[in-house]
């Protein structure tokens, strides 16, 4: 009768094991398929619209015109969605001018990023310089969490959530479970290419605070010298800054994941 009953004990603890295993497996094999930037997976709906196109200030996609350069507009974007934070992306990448001056994005939600490859904002083309802040549940100073974000970008290209950075503030993020594989360049978690100074919509100073991130980074370049091959846990490289101007606040971030770079020319964990 004993035997009978350990083996039942066995039986049932080995059931009762099988979702979390199947669940742990699921998430482990999770692979992206396409980029948030392709047609279906981003949303542009939150962007203001002008009348009429104007080639300083607009996009036109769809017949719309999108009021993404030119001014401080000041603007408060709220991002919910992956779809939506994938929309900024989007439009970045349709100019070479400094894009969304002065806006704020303030992320309400933690957001799954796992089911595309992630296309950083400004990757090619242009210079973010807004404000991307976390603010969970709209409750001021609490962080929001962006997992599964993958990105796997060719030559040349600023790598990070954000690619080419020239805004205000990166604030109240976790990155959780990134993954981040460059060919070169410049390649951080949060921002590939801080270029001068940050802070100019917001009396002259901003910065990087309360970040995390546990991002595997990686960097295949194999090329030797002054390549420009830089790479950051936070950001991978701020240069261009003047020396009279307010430097960037890094306050209370923190790099707990892994960097493999051995060609690099510049490697920090922040």
């Amino acid at each position: 009768m004993k035997k009978l009953i350990s083996i039942l004990l066995v039986v049932v603890m080995l059931v009762a094991m099988v979702p979390a295993m199947a669940f742990t497996t699921s998430a482990a094999t999770t692979t992206p398929s396409g980029k948030w930037t392709d047609a279906g997976n981003y949303d542009i709906s939150w962007c203001a619209t002008l009348e009429t196109a104007d080639s300083s200030k607009t996009v036109t996609v769809g017949g719309k015109n999108y009021y993404v350069m030119g001014d401080w507009t000041n603007k408060t974007y709220i991002i919910d969605s992956p779809e939506k934070l994938a929309g900024l992306a989007y439009l970045s990448e349709l100019t070479n001018a400094d894009c969304f001056k002065g806006d704020d994005f303030v992320i309400t939600k933690d957001l799954d990023l796992s089911a595309h490859y992630w296309i950083p904002i400004c990757m090619t083309k242009g210079k973010f310089r807004g404000s991307i802040i976390g603010q969970k549940d709209n409750v001021e100073g609490v962080s929001v969490a962006i997992n599964g974000m993958t990105i796997n970008t060719a030559s040349a290209a600023r790598t990070g959530l954000i690619g080419h950075f020239g805004g205000d503030w990166i604030k109240n993020i976790d990155l959780v479970d990134a993954k981040i594989t460059a060919t070169d360049f410049t390649v951080g978690s949060f921002v590939g290419w801080q270029n001068g100074n940050i802070g100019s919509g917001s009396g002259g100073q901003g910065g990087y605070q309360n970040l995390s991130s546990d991002a595997e980074i990686i960097l295949t370049s194999q090329r030797t010298g002054d390549q420009y091959d830089d790479v950051g846990g936070i950001v991978g490289i701020a240069n261009s800054c003047n020396a009279n101007n307010k430097s960037a606040i890094i306050d209370n971030c923190v790099f707990t994941g892994t960097i493999s770079a051995p060609y690099a020319d510049n490697v920090g964990g922040i």
